[in-house]
């Protein structure tokens, strides 16, 4: 389901994931920002654009958030919680945890 577009944004978030994983296992901060930070935003950037005619598809978009405010909760807490309760209030992430730090790591 979804276009080669949507796979393939998928897939390098699962990547990213991964790699991200690595960094905060390994205590290297600069990996852990390098993939969750940089490229999280760079491959956001690559699908938004592959979808300039029909649009990022919701249920992936919001995965891409919801994913990177997870990964970023450890080194950057404050906003990251503050961006999950807002989120919150809109109806975004109701059957998650309630606070952001008690997410399932992806």
């Amino acid at each position: 389901d979804g276009t080669g577009s949507d796979r393939v944004f998928f897939s390098f978030i699962k990547e990213i994931i991964s790699l991200t994983e690595i960094g905060y296992e390994k205590l290297i901060i600069r990996d852990v920002v390098k993939e969750a930070f940089y490229k999280m935003n760079s491959i956001r950037e690559e699908y938004r654009f592959s979808c300039a005619g029909f649009g990022m598809k919701k249920s992936l978009a919001l995965f891409w958030i919801k994913t990177q405010l997870i990964l970023l909760a450890p080194i950057t807490p404050h906003i990251s919680e503050h961006l999950w309760q807002e989120l919150r209030k809109i109806g975004f992430f109701e059957n998650e945890s309630k606070f952001v730090i008690d997410a399932e790591f992806p």
